[in-house]
């Protein structure tokens, strides 16, 4: 008998290294680190949370409709799907050299003359 079949042993090393993490993170102090970490361990926590939930609802609509096979089926054709809208995507975001980041400021090539009529009609407009 495998150790990983036992029902709760992967959820119980995530819960020695919560509870391991909350001491660290009041010892280490401010730090632009954490900041980085806590969003980063946020967003996979929530995403585990929304998987916990949505998993067993779907899993369980999809397996009842269809046997497991269809199931396990069905569930690598929506991975899939993904994987190639995300391709195409990034693809295309890189063929048209386009940011990955929406970008607050524009860059605008000017010639010599022309930097301070754009400066004079920005300064009228405000």
């Amino acid at each position: 008998m495998c150790i990983f079949h036992k029902q709760g042993f992967i959820y119980s090393q995530i819960l020695i290294a919560w509870v391991a993490a909350v001491p660290l993170y009041m010892l280490s102090g401010p730090s632009p680190l954490l900041e980085v970490l806590f969003n980063v361990t946020g967003t996979l926590n929530g995403a585990i949370a929304l998987g916990a939930l949505i998993g067993p609802v779907f899993g369980g609509a999809i397996t009842q409709v269809s046997d497991f096979t269809w199931t396990l089926t069905s569930l690598a054709g929506l991975s899939l799907l993904v994987v190639v809208v995300m391709s195409v995507y990034l693809l295309s975001m890189k063929l048209l050299k386009l940011p990955l980041k929406p970008t607050d400021s524009v860059e605008v090539n000017v010639e010599n003359g022309e930097k301070e009529k754009l400066l004079a009609e920005s300064s009228n407009e405000e």
